[in-house]
């Protein structure tokens, strides 16, 4: 059992299945020893210590909470960051005068290579 979604690849030929789930559900089954264990309504653990999915698994409230607190502040953060570096370098370019050549000049040149 992984997360990795390339274990199918890696199979080995003495086993019977292969599963791709989350990083805590493979935590769980192997805490749990097996998979065939119904993590909503079981226990599991050693000894004296058996502990339910649901001692262990985090709330929704508190996922959003870990999200609004570090993940989205940090990503606002790191794009703000973005935007100031390319403002800045975009304030420090200087405008190019470009050099054109006037109209008689250049139809003078057609003109001598026409003829």
């Amino acid at each position: 059992m992984s997360n990795n979604t390339r274990q199918n690849q890696q199979k080995h030929p003495v086993h019977k299945a292969n599963y791709v789930t989350s990083a805590p559900l493979v935590l769980a089954y192997a805490l749990a020893g097996n998979v065939a264990i119904d993590l909503e309504e079981e226990t599991f653990g050693y000894g004296e210590t058996k502990v339910s999915i649901r001692d262990i698994w985090p709330s929704r409230q508190e996922i959003e909470h870990i999200e609004d607190e570090f993940v989205i502040r940090k990503i606002f953060q790191q794009f703000k960051e973005k935007i100031q570096v390319i403002s800045t370098f975009y304030l420090s370019l200087t405008k190019k005068t470009k050099h054109y050549l006037d109209r008689k000049s250049s139809m003078e040149f057609i003109k001598n290579s026409i003829s």
